[in-house]
């Protein structure tokens, strides 16, 4: 019976317990018994997983031939397969585990050849897939335990040998990478183990012994593999590894594997020469390996040996003596070398452990320049690595013979690097022997590495390496890389850098530096040894001075540094940033220094080609309100060419913008944020400054969003009580705006102004704001602070006028901060004073001033006073008579106010200044800003006794010298001038003098005096209080602005010659300024210069009397210039024309001389040659604008000209419309819309014109409701007068209350009749406009009917030719080698304009829509909806759109009348023209407009055929086919074709067959199927 999965699982359970629990001599009689069932139990187990997975593919097999029948219990059979697989093998794992246990406790028992032939056979497929186990297992699996306890038996050991492969898979697991820690142990395990056997038994014919010798060769590989690959340079080996190298070291026989053996103890050597036992044990096993290895590894073996000799101690220099004799008893080449290293490393016969140094000195005497001559490279290497080892010796004389050896290689070098023949071949021709590559390789790789090293030493030991550096510098003449630091040396030892830098002085040390600092940056030094030497130098020496002391020292080293790093490449310029980061978190105590350090680095940032310039657009100027945490920055970054994003180094090597702007952005920034949170309860200048720095080169949105937060984290600590803490805050916002620069001035007070706001904050705001400006300040520059004045004013204005000021004059609130005993805000004034245009910003800082004073003056009264008084006492101590007197505006104010207060005069008190007189500009300003917000009211007596007073005082001011005087009075003067003031006639020549006087001798019209003179004297011209007489006004024409007006045209200068037009002055003069106007009209690129001459221009045709001669040469300068290069000039001209023909009958023409009509008869003089050079401007002229203004100017043209003068011109239309040119059809076509426009346009003007009579006469029906409301009122107003009168009769008491209420009620009354009658006023007015409306509806409809009746001939002549014009185009279009390109496609432009014109006629003459002479032209139409051109199509879409509803309006109109009686509503055509629009779909169209017209008209066309197609349902296909003619037929069979081109034909033969399915023999569907499609 077999037992059951649980059963057997128990079992082995019990089983296992049984050999875990008993001691063995309870369980041994029995374990024959027990591990028989297990094994057995193992191999059903795998018999059982072989018929699971036999019956899994049976399975699939079954399936795919019964799919069908399976598919039910699929799923059911696959979860029963996977759940007996996993119950197998946890059973076979179980006893694989209980088999392991038992070999590790009973190994010597005997279990008989049945068992282990039932064991092997049933781990045979697991040992097949032993390693891929390996691979995909974290630990080692029961069976590989089963072999690991083996291995550790001799007994056992045999057995390994029944399977062939499973040594080989188990040492193989060592190459697979994926292979974990844990199994890789286990396989050394067993390899160790098997070793141990082979020692132990220490028989040559041992199982284990033979095992390995069979496997050797795999063992090897995998070791090498194991040690050697990618994974290597995280794996060396340790103790159990180095006793397999012994033991296999041992029977290694062959060079391959010996050599394999090599390179993996050769580069473990590398990794831990550190631990000198371990080093030993390596070295003792190459030395016993070298004879199989032979001495072609000798070279390997001597560059691992070389580094070692630099830094191991004797213990493990001995062992190198011993193992390079080994290497020269297999090859004599080593001889001299090994006996060399042996005398170098004597041991004194006399002192335990020490050194014999006889022998040692004599080796070292060996050692000079004809030495390199005999020795290859890597012996070299060997001699020279002690060399360094003994450099750092303490014993001086061990280290002058180390530099003197060192310093034979150096000339050794130097004779072949700088012989005179440098062409000469290399030394020797023997391998591994001396080239100048290798002695370069040498240099660079061997001497300035180690060398490097040792300036990160103690300073005792770089004495001999800086001397030795020296020698290199002097030697190597023609060797580039030293010979750039050649100016460092000096005969004199005072000035010799070398010979300094190692001095016992700081100050010759200091000295050195800065001497380094000088050459590095005058020339090209080399960055491999300023990196490898100079910085570790530098930087040990900055760090090792101690505390507050050697400051000299620290600088000197902070510039070396910054001087290297500006030469250095991107990669060691970040490496040395990162390096001073490093260094900051290893000596806490030098952060001070270090970040000064990252500061001068920071500076000499030049990688110029990525981000080289930094351009501060517009500094922040946002509004720090209340809430202002965040200030806008804009900072421009930019590349030098613009093009290129990556830099190329000396090396090949490239950097690109992403790489650097990524690493100062995430690693450099970070670290500098990390040290401001660190230390966050405290203010670093240092880091501060740092971060600024880093900010700079980092794009704009980085320091928009990082630097608010550094300046308000400082800001900040100014709210300290800690007067030490704001100090610093204070010197670190100096620093800072040091740094960033003045633009960043507004930037920092408005962050200040926004943190400190309240109480004692207010007093650090003042003091700070003035320690920052005199720290940044050195010396007064005009301009400096100009745009950032209005900030420091209102930071210093409440500190001097506010509350803060008085808070420190109380001695209690003074005494508690330095900061509040000393008002430094005056100071702070004058700095800013110091540093601005104090011209033209003067009142700014004057302002704070006057709004003080203007707190505390009435509005109007008191502040004309005051500004009287400033003015009358500047004029009065300018002209040496100072008195008390503002007695004018004080009188003439009494005389208007009952109250008489009295105010101070507010004059200047003191000496005479220089710029005193800005007192009185001043004043000036603020009289003409309060002027600007006063009501200027003729009416207003009081206003006018105020002002009037000021006239004499502004006179007085003109003889003044200063020119902002002058200018300031003038602009003050101008709006006065147009008030009825008495001072005016007595100031008038006064003022026309000294304007006349200022205009003549000034060109410049652009400057402030100039400027206010000419308003002046524009607001004189067109004021009637003051009159300038003819000569003046001849005298202003001479003015030297209008002699060059047209090379200096000035806006100003216009006004004042319209002004003067306007007084119709007539002079020669005026009629050549006329002429000259407009040629600046024309010419002009300014469109207030072309208006204000377009006004000049107009007002003189109008105002002055014109010569025949005089106004054709002013019509033939405006039609000359409707062909001006510029568009400006030709609009300006047009316009000009525009006004003329409107106002032609007001100009003052001698011929005419204001006769009745003549604007008719000007228009039939000069209409037809207006007309002919409109039109060519209209055919040739390219801008839109100037075509459309062309055209208006034409309507307007033809609409005044008389009938003649009309039917004239349509003539010229008609002919160039029937002129065979196709430019003159294009053109007539063009024109001949132009008069149906005008009947469009009148009707439009019509319909307007009714609207507004309509909402007229509504208004006139309100009013008269309101007239009968208020009348009501009064009659029944009057009745309560009436009633009320009667009673006060019979009453005498209370008859005055009565009569008050009567008087009320007749005032009552009487305002009511007055509304009445002004309404009664209004609706009269009305109703005489709306009966002129409606006379000018008639007249116009008149005129429509009199145009229409006058256009109806040339237009039915015209039709025949736009069909003729549109059948060409289509015939055209039509041939198959056809150009489809815009341009190349002939008769496109006639057509186009022909249907713009049709379009046109069809709007105002909606009768001829549906003529039957039009048909031609509508099949035309239709057929060039599918025309190449654009226009074409759309026109053509615009016309069949009007067709369509013009015929569902007949239709509307006249029931009886249906869409097949009309031209385009036949079948075939609304199809052919449904087909056509959507063939117009795919299409390029212009605009959204146009694609819904298409849209609608495809819906429009659609439903037509829908309709039509839908009354013939009953009819048989093939009948209706019949009924067609033959143009019609072949319209339904274009359109099928259009609609597919191959397959069209076979459509509508399938349609008209009566045949559309099998299986339905419906006919009359086919009829449908036409509106489908």
């Amino acid at each position: 019976m077999a037992l059951s999965w649980k059963q057997r699982t128990g079992f082995l359970h019990v089983v296992e317990d049984i050999l875990g629990v008993f001691d063995e001599s309870r369980t041994r009689p029995f374990l024959d018994l027990l591990m028989g069932c297990v094994v057995r139990l193992l191999g059903s187990c795998t018999a059982s997983l072989d018929v699971v997975k036999d019956a899994g593919s049976s399975v699939v097999k079954d399936n795919t031939s019964d799919n069908q029948k399976l598919h039910e219990n699929d799923n059911a059979i696959l979860n029963q397969r996977s759940t007996a697989v996993k119950q197998h093998k946890d059973l076979r794992s179980l006893c694989l585990r209980i088999v392991s246990l038992v070999l590790n406790k009973y190994d010597d028992h005997d279990f008989g050849d049945e068992f282990w032939e039932l064991l092997f056979k049933s781990v045979k497929p697991l040992i097949d897939s032993f390693k891929r186990e390996g691979s995909s297992s974290e630990k080692p699996s029961s069976l590989f335990s089963c072999f690991l306890a083996m291995s550790r038996s001799s007994h056992l050991v045999p057995l390994l040998f029944r399977e062939k492969n499973l040594a080989p898979n188990i040492f193989s697991i060592l190459t697979i990478p994926t292979a974990s820690e844990a199994i890789i142990s286990c396989v050394l395990n067993f390899i160790e183990n098997l070793l141990n056997l082979e020692d132990d038994l220490n028989d040559e014919d041992n199982a284990a012994q033979r095992l390995l010798l069979l496997n050797l060769d795999e063992l090897i590989n995998s070791l090498h593999h194991l040690f050697q690959s990618d994974k290597a340079t995280k794996r060396y080996p340790g103790e159990t590894q180095i006793r397999i190298f012994k033991f296999l070291s041992k029977y290694i026989k062959d060079q391959l594997p010996a050599r394999q053996l090599v390179d993996i103890l050769l580069s473990s050597l590398t990794i831990r020469y550190k631990d000198s036992d371990v080093c030993i044990e390596y070295l003792q096993v190459v030395q016993d390996i070298i004879p199989v290895v032979g001495s072609e590894s000798g070279s390997k073996i001597l560059k691992a040996v070389s580094p070692l000799l630099t830094s191991v101690g004797l213990d493990v220099r001995l062992p190198i003596c011993d193992l390079l004799d080994a290497l020269a008893k297999s090859d004599s080449s080593f001889l001299f070398v090994a006996k060399l290293i042996h005398e170098l490393n004597a041991i004194s016969a006399t002192e335990m452990g020490g050194l014999d140094y006889d022998t040692v000195f004599k080796a070292y005497e060996k050692v000079g320049v004809a030495l390199f001559y005999t020795i290859p490279v890597d012996q070299a290497l060997v001699i020279l690595s002690h060399c360094v080892y003994d450099m750092s010796s303490a014993d001086i004389t061990l280290r002058h013979s180390a530099y003197s050896s060192l310093l034979s290689f150096v000339e050794f070098s130097s004779a072949i690097l700088c012989g005179e023949d440098q062409n000469q071949p290399v030394i020797t021709n023997c391998e591994g022997c001396w080239t100048r590559a290798s002695i370069q390789r040498t240099i660079n790789k061997f001497l300035l590495k180690y060398m490097g090293n040792a300036m990160k030493a103690r300073s005792s030991v770089r004495k001999e390496w800086i001397e030795l550096l020296r020698d290199m510098v002097l030697k190597f003449p023609k060797v580039a890389k030293f010979s750039s630091f050649k100016p460092l040396c000096s005969e004199d030892a005072e000035v010799d850098f070398f010979n300094n830098i190692i001095h016992l002085q700081k100050r010759m040390r200091a000295r050195a530096l800065l001497r380094f600092k000088t050459v590095i940056s005058e020339s090209t030094a080399s960055e491999d040894i300023l990196n490898k030497i100079f910085v570790p130098l530098f930087f040990n020496m900055l760090l090792e001075e101690q505390g507050g002391k050697g400051e000299h020292i620290k600088s000197a080293c902070l510039e070396a540094l910054a001087s290297i790093s500006a030469l250095m490449e991107w990669k060691s310029y970040y490496n040395l940033l990162t390096r001073c980061f490093q260094e900051m978190n290893v000596h806490q105590d030098k952060q001070k220094i270090l970040l000064r350090l990252i500061c001068s680095i920071l500076d000499q940032f030049h990688f110029s080609q990525i981000c080289s310039s930094q351009e501060v657009k517009d500094p922040p100027d946002s509004s720090l309100a209340d809430t202002s945490d965040s200030c806008s920055m804009a900072v421009l970054h930019k590349c030098v060419d613009g093009t290129s994003s990556v830099m190329e180094h000396k090396n090949g090597t490239s950097v690109g913008i992403s790489e650097i702007l990524a690493c100062l952005h995430k690693t450099v920034l970070p670290k500098i944020q990390k040290l401001l949170d660190y230390d966050s309860d405290k203010v670093n200048v240092n880091i501060s400054v740092a971060a600024l720095k880093v900010l700079k080169l980092l794009p704009g949105d980085t320091i928009d969003s990082q630097l608010p937060s550094i300046i308000h984290r400082i800001a900040n600590h100014l709210k300290s009580r800690m007067e030490s803490i704001r100090d610093e805050a204070r010197l670190a916002l100096s620093a800072c705006l040091k740094e960033l620069g003045l633009e960043y001035l507004q930037f920092i007070v408005r962050v200040l102004r926004a943190t400190l706001k309240r109480g004692y904050e207010l007093h650090v705001l003042g003091y700070s704001l003035n320690f920052i400006l005199s720290k940044f300040l050195s010396g007064p520059v005009c301009g400096k602070l100009d745009y950032c004045l209005e900030d420091l004013l209102s930071a210093v204005e409440n500190d001097i006028l506010g509350d803060v000021s008085e808070e420190k004059e109380v001695e209690k609130l003074a005494s508690k901060m330095k900061e509040t005993r000393k008002q430094k805000s005056f100071e702070t004034l004058k700095m800013i004073a110091q540093n601005i245009t104090f011209k033209t910003h003067a009142l700014k800082l004057l302002s704070p001033v006057r709004t003080r004073m203007l707190k505390h003056l009435t509005p109007k009264t008191d502040l004309f006073i005051f500004i009287y008084g400033l003015i009358e006492d500047w004029f009065k101590e300018e002209n040496g008579s100072f008195k008390n007197s503002s007695s004018a505006v004080t009188k003439s104010h009494s005389r208007g106010d009952a109250s008489q207060k009295t105010v101070s005069s507010g004059r200047v008190v003191g000496t005479k200044s220089v710029c005193s007189h800005l007192i009185a500009v001043f004043a000036l300003r603020l009289f003409q800003n309060r002027i600007k917000s006063v009501k200027l009211d003729k009416n207003a007596e009081q206003l006018l006794s105020m002002l009037d007073p000021f006239v004499e005082l502004l006179g007085n001011c003109l003889s003044s010298k200063y020119e902002n005087i002058l200018s300031a009075s003038l602009t003050c003067l101008t709006p006065l001038v147009r008030l009825p003031l008495p001072s005016l006639t007595s100031q008038a020549d006064k003022i026309k003098v000294t304007l006349l006087d200022i205009a003549q001798s000034s060109v410049n019209t652009s400057s402030p005096l100039m400027q206010s003179c000419l308003r002046l004297l524009i607001a004189l011209l067109w004021s009637t209080n003051v009159t300038l007489s003819s000569e003046q006004l001849h005298l202003l024409i001479e003015f030297p602005l209008f002699v060059d007006l047209e090379r200096n045209p000035s806006f100003i200068a216009l006004s004042l010659l319209k002004a003067i037009v306007n007084r119709k002055l007539v002079v020669p003069q005026m009629y050549d300024l006329a002429i000259r106007v407009a040629e600046l009209m024309v010419t002009s690129q300014v469109e207030s210069i072309r208006k204000k001459c377009s006004q000049i221009l107009l007002k003189f045709l109008l105002h002055y009397r014109l010569s025949k001669k005089n106004l054709q040469q002013h019509l033939d300068f405006l039609l000359n210039n409707l062909s001006y290069e510029h568009s400006t000039g030709r609009e300006a001209a047009l316009e000009m024309l525009h006004a003329i023909i409107i106002k032609c009958g007001k100009i003052n023409i001698e011929e005419f001389n204001f006769q009745e009509g003549s604007q008719k008869k000007f228009l039939e003089k000069h209409g037809q040659s207006l007309f002919i050079h409109l039109v060519q401007c209209l055919a040739n002229d390219g801008d839109n604008k100037v075509r459309l203004m062309t055209g208006a100017v034409i309507k307007l043209l033809i609409r005044h000209i008389s009938s003649d003068g009309f039917n004239s011109i349509m003539d010229f239309i008609l002919s160039w419309y029937m002129d065979e040119k196709q430019n003159l059809q294009s053109l007539g076509a063009q024109t001949m819309g132009l008069p149906v426009e005008i009947c469009l346009d009148m009707k439009e003007e019509v319909e307007r014109m009714k609207e507004e009579v309509k909402g007229m006469k509504e208004e006139v029906e309100d009013m008269l409701d309101k007239i009968g409301v208020l009348t009501r009122k009064a009659e029944t107003m009057k009745k309560e007068i009436e009633d009320k009168s009667k009673r006060i009769e019979g009453m005498k008491e209370n008859v005055k209350g009565m009569e008050g209420e009567v008087e009320v009620l007749d005032k009552k009354g009487k305002v009511m009749k007055e509304d009445i009658e002004d309404k009664k006023k209004n609706v009269k007015d009305k109703s005489t406009k709306i009966e002129g409306m409606e006379r000018k509806i008639e007249v116009t409809k008149k005129k429509i009917e009199v145009m229409k009746k006058s256009l109806e001939k040339y237009i039915y002549s015209a039709l025949p030719v736009s069909k003729k014009i549109l059948q060409s185009a289509v015939k055209v279009v039509r041939e198959p080698q056809l150009d489809h390109s815009d341009a190349a496609i002939p008769f496109w432009k006639e057509a186009y304009y022909s249907l713009v014109m049709l379009e046109k006629i069809l709007n105002c003459f909606h009768d001829l829509c549906f003529e039957t002479d039009l048909e031609d032209t509508w099949e035309a139409i239709c057929e060039l909806l599918l025309h190449p051109h654009t226009w074409l199509r759309n026109a053509s879409s615009r016309l069949v759109a009007f067709y369509l509803a013009s015929a569902n309006k007949a239709i509307k109109q006249d029931h009886d009348k249906s869409l097949g009686m009309f031209f385009l509503m036949r079948p075939s055509r609304v199809f052919m023209i449904a087909v056509s629009l959507c063939c117009q779909l795919e299409t390029e169209v212009i605009d959204d407009a146009m694609s819904n017209l298409i849209t609608h008209n495809l819906a429009t066309a659609c439903f037509a055929t829908h309709f039509l197609m839908g009354r013939m349902e009953c009819v048989d296909p093939c009948k209706f086919w019949s009924t067609l003619d033959q143009n019609e037929q072949g319209q339904f069979l274009e359109a099928f074709q259009l609609l597919d081109t191959r397959k069209g034909r076979g459509m509508l033969l399938h349609v008209i067959s009566g045949v559309r399915h099998h299986d339905n023999g419906n006919q009359s569907d086919n009829l449908q199927y036409f509106s489908s499609l």
